[in-house]
């Protein structure tokens, strides 16, 4: 069976299948670029997988993982960086709710400065831009912070309901919930003039990771599905427009097939929250890396740095498996 593009958009209602699909590709592609591109091609992205040149790079690679790991614990040297990171990370506790806002805020204004609704995915929407920047700076400043945290939440689970492809971004909607169960203004002009948050208990609080996890691991997991491998050729358009074949020799289909393996495992590693901080740094580095490459919005991308930075200071939290293995290794 043919699965190229070609074929596949012989449907009235591809087109607007494909764009409910896809969302961060389409902050660097034209929609005639998508239409043209979309479409699964499973042959396409499993052949590097055939190739035993394709198998030992993956090989090596894993290998690489692998000796890092080793050496994190083994290695005297090494060993004292993670533990000092990890000492380190836990004295940035306090700054969590103001990483989370000034984030938000951001993503916030630039998408009303640009009148997007939440993302570039969504954009040409006027009616919204007033209340994106007003919800933004409110949040920065932290001033009448419950209710503009409400309003940026009720606003955003809106825009998932009528945009689907928002759900990539995924990770604001769970970033505006941890900012409400932490119930911290501090910094803030709440905090200046006595107006506090609706306050909940540590069992609560504790939950505050595990649903930062869950927004952005199902972010990485989507934007591999619907963006690589449901359309590895959309995918594979960005990579030979940006020449990323000729800065790393490898074919595009290898360059899609390692790029959709490695968000599904960053992905799925935060969401059972394996070497939490490590993943995080590790997702930090390559999106930056797209990040500029691709020289994206810096909207578009500022909820996930936040989370990531703050799941770097947290760790996995509760309901993972870095919290099973600290509470065995506590109990030897």
């Amino acid at each position: 069976m043919d699965l190229r593009p070609s074929k596949l958009l012989s449907t009235p209602n591809s087109n607007k299948s494909m764009s409910e699909r896809l969302a961060h590709v389409s902050y660097v592609l034209s929609k005639q670029e998508q239409v043209a591109h979309s479409g699964a091609d499973y042959g396409f992205i499993s052949e590097p997988f055939l190739d035993p040149w394709n198998l030992a790079i993956f090989g090596a690679a894993i290998a690489l993982v692998g000796a890092l790991v080793f050496a994190g614990y083994k290695v005297p040297f090494m060993r004292d960086r993670v533990r000092f990171f990890r000492g380190r990370a836990r004295s940035y506790q306090e700054f969590i709710p103001w990483i989370l806002r000034f984030s938000l805020g951001v993503a916030f204004i630039g998408a009303g400065s640009q009148q997007a609704l939440i993302s570039p995915a969504v954009p040409d929407q006027p009616a919204f831009a007033t209340l994106q920047l007003v919800v933004g700076f409110l949040l920065i400043a932290g001033l009448a912070l419950t209710p503009a945290t409400l309003c940026a939440l009720a606003l955003s689970v809106g825009a998932l309901i009528l945009h689907p492809e928002l759900l990539d971004n995924l990770e604001v909607i769970t970033a505006l919930i941890a900012v409400f169960l932490l119930g911290q203004a501090k910094p803030g002009v709440d905090d200046l003039i006595g107006i506090p948050m609706i306050t909940f208990s540590d069992k609560i609080r504790r939950f505050v990771p595990f649903i930062l996890r869950l927004g952005l691991g199902v972010s990485l997991v989507l934007m591999a599905v619907a963006d690589k491998l449901m359309n590895p050729h959309l995918f594979g358009a960005v990579i030979e427009e940006y020449g990323f074949t000729h800065y790393i020799p490898l074919t595009t289909g290898m360059w899609v097939a390692s790029a959709t393996l490695l968000e599904i495992v960053l992905g799925l590693a935060l969401l059972l929250g394996i070497q939490t901080r490590i993943i995080s740094v590790v997702t930090f580095l390559v999106l930056t890396m797209s990040f500029f490459f691709f020289g994206e919005d810096v909207y578009a991308h500022v909820t996930i740095f936040g989370t990531l930075f703050v799941l770097m200071v947290t760790g996995g939290g509760a309901w993972s498996i870095d919290e099973i293995y600290v509470k065995r290794r506590q109990s030897k």
